[in-house]
Order: C-alpha cells, then sequence, then structure tokens
C-alpha cells in the first residue's frame, strides 16, 4: 500500500515536456509510480482534478539563514509552492562566526533573542539541520562573511596569511557538504575582494565541484554592468568552476533596455566553454540597504569611520558626489521607499524624497541622519527595474526564477512592523499568474522547468525537481486559472492564491491552502555527505 497518491492531476513533471494526465503514487518520501492508479490502495489521498502537479519550486537566491532559525515552519516560502531554498547569498551569511565576523553575526540574530552557539560554516548547518524546517535547504559559504572574519572591514589585498586563513574556511565549509561559495561585490567587505582573490578562493570550491554564484559587482548603479558580468565570467574560467549570476537586472539609467547585450555576453561565455546560468526575481523593484547608494572605499571600517568620513572636507564631497550620481541613476529619492527604520516606524513606508522633507534636509544629509541614528542599519524597497527588461531576462532559457527574499509569517517574532518587498509572498505564483497566464510570456511547461528541474541540476540536486520514478516526493499541486500573488508593496504580508498542496520528502506541509505545522526538510550537503 502506497502512504500518498495524487489522483486525477494534470503533471507538469519539470522537463519542460507537455503535460499529461496521471495519478501520482508517493511511498517513504519517494515517487513509486506514476500513471492511471485508480486501483491502487494508499492510505491517504489528494485530488488533483483540474489542477496541476509539479515539481516542488527550487528557490536558489534567498536570504533564510536567520528566519528559518526563529520559524523553520517557512511559512512564505511553502506556501508559495517552495519546497527547497538555497541560502546564504549576496555574501552575507552566518558563519564563519568567529574573529571579525562574531560581533556581526552576534548583532543579527540577537535581535531575534538568538544565541551564535555555531562558529565553522558546518556548524551552522547542524544548527539549521536540528531546527527541523519546514523546507529542503541547501547550503552555501559566504564569502563576504569568510573575509570579515579573516579581514575585518580592511580594503587592501589579503596578506599570504590571510590568504591561506580564508581558503581554509572555504576547504572547512567544502567539505561540511556545502555546495558553493557566493559573493556580493556590491556589498562590503566582499566588494573589497579582487578578482584574484575571488579565483583563488573559488579554486577551493571547485575542487569539491561546487559553484560560484555572485551578485555582481555592477549592475549598471555604480559602475559598467557588461565588465561586471564579464568579471563573474573570467572568475568561473580562471577558477574552473560554474557561475551562477544572481538576480540579473538592468539597475539604473544607463542600462534601460540593455538586457539583450547582458544576456549575449552569458550565451556567448557558454559557447566560449564557460559554464554560466543566471536566476532573476519577477519584480521591477530592488531590496536593499540605504548603503548601496554610498561609494563602498567610504564604508571601511564601519558605521562610525563612514560618518566621520562624511563630515571630513577632504572625503565629503566625493561621497556627496557618488551618491547623487547613484541616486540619479536610480531615478531620484521619489524612487525607493523606507521599508525598515527601527529608530523612528512613522518613516517606514515613507521614500527617501519624502523623508528629506520631513527633515526639512536635503536627500544627502538626509540619508545621513537615518543611517546615524540606525548604526547603518536603514533597509530599502528601490522601485528602479524597467518592464521591458524583466520580461525579456525573464524569457531567456539560461535565466531560473528567485525571489532574493527570505522564509517569513505575517504573524510571530517575522511579522516585523516594517514594509518588506513582496518577493518573500508572491514571487512564484507570481511567475505562473502574472507571466505565464497574463502576459504569455513563456508556456506554462517552460515556467516550470525555470522553478524545477533547472535550478535543482543547476546545483546538483540528487533526485529533486522532477517527477520522476524513485525521485524524493517534493511536489507541488497549484491551480491553473487562479494562481496569482497577492502580496503587494502597501500589503506585502498577504499568501497567494491557488498554491493548494505542497509536499516536502512526501510529508503534507500545505494542505487545501492551510499549513499542517510538519517540518520535513532536509539538508541537502553536497555528495558523499548527502542524506540520499
Amino acid at each position: 500500500m502506497l502512504d500518498l497518491i495524487i489522483r486525477g492531476g494534470e503533471i507538469a513533471d519539470g522537463t519542460g515536456q507537455p503535460i499529461f494526465n496521471g495519478d501520482v503514487g508517493i511511498k517513504d518520501g519517494r515517487i513509486i509510480e506514476i500513471g492511471q492508479l485508480e486501483w491502487v490502495d494508499s492510505k491517504a489521498g489528494i485530488d488533483a482534478t483540474g489542477l496541476i502537479v509539479s515539481p516542488g519550486f527550487v528557490d536558489v537566491h534567498t536570504h533564510s539563514d536567520i528566519t528559518i532559525l526563529v520559524d523553520p515552519r517557512a511559512e512564505s516560502a511553502v506556501r508559495q509552492g517552495v519546497t527547497t531554498q538555497v541560502f546564504p547569498n549576496c555574501g552575507m551569511g552566518l558563519a564563519p562566526a568567529v574573529d571579525g565576523a562574531r560581533d556581526e553575526i552576534e548583532r543579527e540574530v540577537g535581535r531575534f533573542g538568538l544565541e551564535v552557539d555555531w562558529e565553522s560554516v558546518g556548524d551552522y548547518y547542524e544548527r539549521v539541520e536540528a531546527s527541523s524546517p519546514a523546507v529542503n535547504v541547501v547550503p552555501m559559504v559566504a564569502q563576504g562573511t569568510v573575509r570579515r572574519a579573516v579581514m575585518g572591514l580592511r580594503t587592501e589585498p589579503p596578506s599570504p596569511s590571510e590568504m591561506e586563513a580564508m581558503k581554509e574556511h572555504v576547504e572547512a565549509a567544502m567539505s561540511s557538504g556545502a555546495r558553493g561559495m557566493c559573493s556580493g561585490l556590491r556589498y562590503v567587505p566582499s566588494g573589497y575582494a579582487s578578482e584574484h582573490e575571488l579565483i583563488e578562493l573559488s579554486k577551493v570550491v571547485g575542487r569539491y565541484g561546487g559553484i560560484y554564484v555572485s551578485h555582481i559587482r555592477s549592475e549598471g548603479d555604480n559602475g559598467d554592468w557588461f565588465d561586471a558580468l564579464r568579471e563573474a565570467i573570467a572568475i568561473g574560467k580562471g577558477a574552473g568552476v560554474p557561475v551562477q549570476v544572481s538576480h540579473l537586472k538592468a539597475v539604473g539609467t544607463d542600462v534601460w533596455g540593455m538586457s539583450q547585450k547582458a544576456l549575449d555576453i552569458i550565451h556567448e561565455a557558454r559557447d566560449a566553454g564557460v559554464d554560466v546560468m543566471c536566476d532573476q526575481y519577477p519584480y521591477e523593484a530592488t531590496s536593499s540597504t540605504l548603503f548601496v547608494l554610498f561609494p563602498q572605499w567610504a564604508q571601511e571600517g564601519g558605521i562610525e569611520q563612514f560618518l566621520a568620513r562624511t563630515s571630513d572636507p577632504d572625503h565629503a564631497a566625493d561621497i556627496e558626489s557618488s551618491f547623487r550620481r547613484a541616486l540619479g541613476l536610480r531615478g531620484g529619492g521619489s524612487r525607493m521607499t523606507i521599508t525598515e527604520y527601527g529608530p523612528n516606524s512613522s518613516m517606514e513606508g515613507k521614500t527617501l524624497a519624502e523623508a528629506a522633507e520631513e527633515l526639512d534636509l536635503n536627500e544627502f544629509a538626509a540619508a545621513k541622519e537615518l543611517l546615524e541614528q540606525s548604526s547603518g542599519r536603514v533597509s530599502m524597497v528601490f522601485h528602479t527595474l524597467e518592464r521591458e527588461d524583466v520580461e525579456r531576462i525573464f524569457a531567456d532559457p539560461l535565466v531560473m526564477v528567485a525571489s532574493d527574499g527570505s522564509a517569513v509569517a505575517p504573524s510571530g517574532p517575522l511579522a516585523a512592523d516594517y514594509y518588506p518587498h513582496p518577493r518573500n509572498y508572491g514571487c512564484f505564483p507570481r511567475v505562473l499568474g502574472e507571466f505565464v497566464r497574463e502576459r504569455r510570456l513563456t508556456t506554462l511547461e517552460q515556467a516550470i522547468k525555470k522553478m524545477t528541474s533547472l535550478p535543482a541540476s543547476r546545483f546538483r540536486l540528487e533526485r529533486r525537481g522532477q517527477i520522476k520514478h524513485g525521485w524524493h516526493a517534493d511536489i507541488t499541486v497549484f491551480d491553473p486559472a487562479i494562481v496569482a500573488d497577492q502580496a503587494s508593496f502597501n500589503e506585502p504580508r498577504r499568501f497567494p492564491r491557488g498554491i493548494h498542496h505542497v509536499l516536502v520528502n512526501g510529508r503534507p506541509v500545505v494542505v487545501d491552502d492551510v499549513h499542517t505545522g510538519a517540518t520535513p526538510g532536509r539538508l541537502l550537503r553536497r555528495e558523499p555527505h548527502g542524506v540520499d
């Protein structure tokens, strides 16, 4: 007898092949039968008549490092149909929690009452595993955190001993089962690393068959977007590793409408033998910190030194000039909204232009004031992408879907009183509803491939990402006629509609649109340390 049969659904197997009608039989967490199973008995069943039965969605770019420890139910993820998340990303993680990185990590997790009871990347992921998350987790090592642990917030190149220490941290992470290394070259201290430094660290990753994932140095708002793409490709070529360009997008007026050139660079690199792909979130707004409007050199040493430089006549003019250029490229202060500001929640939801007016300051002075009063912690949403570019990037076959969000919840400790980006709740249903059903940017089969088998194969997840005999039963069942995101920038904590059932490793986590409380996710270490 099978544990569960999903009956009468339209099966999109994740490969991009045509949808077909059938039943899916599950036992011991695996897909055992696919076909017409009307005479087969099971302990439980799901009626999927009129619904799509798909592999669970694989979110290759998330920031759930802290939130998965606070609330392992991962509600905002599984309610989208996500069964697997990859983190950390953008070079920022919670390990190694040693030396120059530990104080900052303790501050980050301390906001949620958590204790940093780990040191190495391996220790941290044992902590994640012990929390028993609802979703599968793909472990990565964060290059920026490694650099901070060894070098703090210094800009200079590492000494030979510092380079060796960074390699040892990456080696330890990879040997504990990490799937690859992420960098966030748009942020500090990750962005202080040179191309040579990144190649040397990526060579360690390559010895373990890992991948290099990068939020590249520029996306058009603070330098040459195309040079930044070429740098990521050069790192992959120099280290002999696959490259994943994170959340590919054209940020700013200088590169609006030029996304085809970026895609051409990626395709040309693949033709030349470099294994490079990318991902994207389906929105016309980004989310980051207020610091991205300021030059990285000004941030060396942390918030106190940054503030000192902004008041120093030798540096202030250059910092302000750089700020105003970044502000202009992103469309001005009226196109960016404060989403988290601890000292005064009434600022949340206001644009930078409105905050400046309220403070009776110009936008540069207002930004400094916000950063000073919050010790550098100001989150923003930037409405700075163009629909034409978003659509063109999405349609490319090398692009997979990723939220760049976190697993959160509309209640409890993760429902902070601020305005998060709606991608936390709506990314994958938005693709299915708006990009596929309404805009018809691709077929339903191809969209599902972008969210399942393509990312699963990219991160070498064994026997995941397809509805296939013997594979893990990570499955999402949804209604293609109504599936849609409901989270907006004004109401960002709304679950989507149309995602009716979600199974993780064969266990129902969402049934009839309700989270069951089950937490059957696994830590998907790189083999031979895996659990498969």
